[in-house]
């Protein structure tokens, strides 16, 4: 197992995946938009705990101990840069589809409690997939390849795994969907190196996604 790392990670995910989801789905009403951000975030607590699994198997802790949760203060601009990004993108795609009569699905989070429990529910999540995907296999990729292939093969692999898609858009949707998680993860790892490295700002980023 510790020279096929990645691909028990992945095998690990998935599957965790599937259980967690399924987990979500029977214990909450998926109808229920507060309930459907709990379910959300369960599955996206898969990446962290298909670590784990790899490391507790592998009795190897290397990837836990590696990770960087602290930002220099030289450095917290990039805090910043992670949660204004993604809200510019997703701002300027909702205001193209007005523009083209087209606009964005409006949020089923109508009360201030529901609100509350959805961006708890996206930072839980954000730190949950990153913890796996920028946190493990990004800086392992990064060991062999440059950071350009490591950043496009992780952003890949990371919209693969939204395989919920299919249901939710069609296989077209889930294709563009993966492409735009290879574009997303080539920006933050751009982040991820000017912060040195924390997964502070991978959260960040990754929570203004949803939130956004």
């Amino acid at each position: 197992m510790k020279r096929n790392k990645l691909i028990w990670f992945y095998i690990f995910t998935i599957i965790l995946t599937v259980v967690l989801g399924g987990a979500g789905g029977a214990l909450f009403d998926e109808t229920n938009p507060t309930h459907y951000a709990i379910i959300l975030a369960m599955a996206q607590s898969a990446p962290a705990f298909g670590l784990l699994l790899v490391c507790a198997f592998g009795r190897d802790w290397d990837a836990f101990g590696e990770m960087k949760w602290c930002v220099p203060f030289k450095k917290i601009i990039w805090i910043f840069a992670a949660a204004i990004i993604p809200v510019v993108f997703i701002g300027g795609s909702a205001l193209i589809l007005s523009v083209t009569g087209t606009p964005f699905v409006k949020s089923a989070f109508g009360t201030a409690e529901a609100i509350s429990v959805a961006i708890t529910a996206s930072v839980i999540g954000a730190a949950g997939e990153e913890i796996g995907w920028r946190g493990f296999m990004l800086p392992v990729l990064h060991k062999k390849h440059n950071l350009l292939i490591s950043a496009a093969t992780t952003g890949f692999l990371w919209g693969l795994w939204h395989f919920g898609k299919i249901q939710l858009f069609g296989i077209a949707g889930y294709l563009l969907f993966t492409l735009l998680c290879v574009e997303f993860t080539v920006l933050m790892a751009w982040i991820f190196k000017k912060a040195g490295n924390s997964l502070i700002p991978m959260i960040v980023f990754h929570a203004m996604i949803n939130i956004s």
